[in-house]
């Protein structure tokens, strides 16, 4: 947007990263792996999310989150198929 477009003798500085895709799994499915997610995409990074690889007390939470909400957020697969990913 030409609003927010540097101006003349203004800076620009590039942020690079080495890590672009972050394999999440976790203990607590509704706090750490969730707020983990959010922190994630507003970083800009590349999400998958392992859906065997984190648990929770709250199961009804969890189920939705996995079912509603990480899918719009990441690529959720199973632990094997992130294997698979990982192979050269």
């Amino acid at each position: 947007m030409p609003e927010v477009a540097p101006r003349p003798g203004e800076h620009l500085v590039p942020k690079h990263r080495w890590i672009d895709t972050i394999i999440l799994t976790g203990g607590s499915t509704e706090i750490g792996v969730s707020s983990t997610a959010y922190a994630a995409r507003d970083l800009d990074y590349h999400l998958v999310i392992a859906a065997d690889a984190r648990t929770s007390a709250k199961r009804d939470v969890h189920e939705q989150l996995m079912r509603e909400v990480f899918p719009r957020l990441a690529r959720v697969r199973t632990t094997m198929q992130v294997l698979e990913m990982l192979k050269p």
